[in-house]
C-alpha cells in the first residue's frame, strides 16, 4: 500500500510541550489532524507525535517526496 506525506516545519507559537523542545529541529512529516491536535511523523526518532494544535504553527514544503528531504 502507498500513502503519502508531506515533509513540515514546526514553529511554536509558545513555549515548547514539555519534552518536545526539539522536535523543531527535527525531519517531521505531517499525518493529519482532528480533535484539536496535529499528528507528526517524527522521522529522526522513527515515532509517532501528537501536538494540540494551538501550539504550533506549520509550514508545509512543496517537496512531494520525503526521502529527499529527510534522507537517512
Amino acid at each position: 500500500m502507498s500513502w503519502g506525506a508531506r515533509r513540515v516545519l514546526v514553529a511554536w507559537t509558545g513555549s515548547a510541550p514539555a519534552g518536545l523542545e526539539a522536535l523543531a529541529d527535527h525531519c517531521l512529516l505531517y499525518l493529519g489532524q482532528g480533535s484539536g491536535a496535529v499528528l507528526l511523523y517524527d522521522r529522526d526518532s522513527g515515532t509517532t507525535v501528537r501536538v494540540a494544535s494551538g501550539a504550533l504553527v506549520l509550514s508545509i514544503r512543496p517537496e512531494a517526496n520525503y526521502k529527499l528531504v529527510c534522507p537517512g
